[in-house]
């Protein structure tokens, strides 16, 4: 009996140890699960400030993209202007070339005439007398 006594006391001790591993164990588990579960959670919470962040930066490359549009369309314009306004002093210099002609002409003219007024006058003066 003693030995069966002893026995059932080697069994009874054996299996608390093995309970306490086991909850020991379960509990290694259950901490280890719990920490997973809040990993997640940072690496979730993470993942979606990212998705926040890239669509941040797809926006401002947008809004980019558009001005970097407008200025090319503006910078179109401003040459287009530029052209114009290139033709127009082309123009006038033209213009300021054949008047200056146009003025060089009338000042000969003009003196071809005063010339002959004076011929004429001297001519005139020459009857009278």
């Amino acid at each position: 009996m003693r030995t069966l006594a002893s026995r059932t006391q080697e069994s009874t001790e054996e299996i608390n140890s093995i309970i306490e591993k086991l909850q020991a164990g379960s509990n290694d588990a259950v901490n280890a699960m719990s920490m997973s579960r809040e990993q997640a959670r940072e690496l979730s919470s993470q993942a979606s400030d990212a998705g926040v962040t890239l669509n941040t930066i797809a926006e401002s490359v947008a809004r980019i993209n558009k001005m970097s549009t407008e200025i090319a369309v503006a910078a179109e314009e401003q040459n287009s202007v530029t052209d114009a306004m290139k033709n127009n002093i082309d123009q006038i210099n033209d213009i300021a070339g054949r008047n200056r002609e146009a003025t060089e002409k009338t000042s000969q003219t003009g003196e071809a005439l005063a010339q002959m007024a004076q011929e004429l006058e001297t001519q005139v003066k020459r009857f009278s007398l």
